[in-house]
């Protein structure tokens, strides 16, 4: 017999919860009804609850449901207190007094980074973004430097739920070609955005990775071109940004395979006991 303090209806939406966070890929309703075993007026109805309440959206376009902004709040709690962000805060706030430019940080959460930490130039505003905004991974240096760090069934299943949108005609469309840019991202140590999500907007990233070799999140750094020309900013931020993510890195537990000088990559992810290779994302 149940607790009279327990509440059912709430075990059911946190449930709902879980299941959208943890799943590979969106879900619609009935396929939440099928993998929930909840009746689907009562799943309709706790989903209806939980997009109000912020917990949820959905999508207007195909009837998926994502984690909404409530959770990322909650997340972002939870990421403060394992430290990514805590760890790259300082380092952010020195980036920008150097160069003006906008820092920030990035988690992934399924096809899309988060933003989890913004710490925004005084001479631009891009667009809307703040804390808690997510762009798809094929839109953002963060999110393809992340993807250059990931295990090859990871990566596979995020390259699986991309819906690719063109922004500018500098956008990458095509699975192919993001596999394609992703080597030529780990090989270098740092991925570019050059006009891919906005003309005129240039930005420049690197892995923060775990014990692992793992990216757990990516930073960077976003400009104008009329304030920072590629040259510039190439010869000027480039090597700033990859010390200050082996900085953080070797703060989160990463270190370089004995052996290795201080320049050396980071070598492939490897697999660590205990830990699934199809590991479900931090959700900020």
């Amino acid at each position: 017999m149940l607790d009279k303090d327990y509440i059912k209806s709430l075990e059911k939406g946190l449930n709902l919860i879980s299941l959208i966070a943890n799943h590979e890929s969106p879900l619609r309703l009935e396929e939440l009804v099928k993998v929930s075993g909840l009746r689907k007026t009562s799943c309709f109805r706790i989903l209806q609850t939980l997009t109000r309440a912020g917990f949820i959206v959905k999508d207007a376009e195909t009837g998926v449901y994502r984690i909404g902004p409530k959770v990322i709040s909650i997340g972002l709690a939870a990421l403060e207190g394992r430290g990514v962000r805590q760890i790259a805060l300082p380092v952010m706030r020195e980036i920008r007094q150097k160069t003006g430019a906008t820092v920030n940080l990035a988690i992934l959460n399924g096809p899309e980074v988060v933003f989890v930490e913004r710490l925004q130039s005084a001479h631009i505003v891009e667009g809307n973004l703040s804390v808690g905004s997510r762009l798809s991974v094929h839109l953002s240096s963060m999110g393809k430097v992340i993807l250059a760090y990931l295990p090859d069934t990871e990566l596979a299943a995020v390259l699986r739920q991309i819906r690719f949108k063109r922004k500018t005609d500098r956008t990458i469309m095509t699975a192919k070609a993001l596999r394609e840019e992703l080597k030529e991202i780990r090989a270098a140590g740092y991925a570019l955005n050059n006009e891919e999500l906005e003309t005129g907007l240039f930005a420049i990233a690197v892995p923060l990775l775990d014990y692992s070799g793992i990216a757990v999140a990516g930073l960077n750094i976003s400009f104008l071109l009329t304030r920072h020309p590629r040259q510039e900013a190439m010869r000027d931020f480039r090597p700033l940004m990859i010390k200050a993510g082996r900085q953080i890195s070797a703060m989160l537990g990463y270190h370089p395979p004995e052996g290795a000088g201080a320049a050396a990559e980071p070598e492939p992810p490897r697999k660590v006991a205990g830990r699934k290779q199809t590991r479900k994302r931090r959700t900020a």
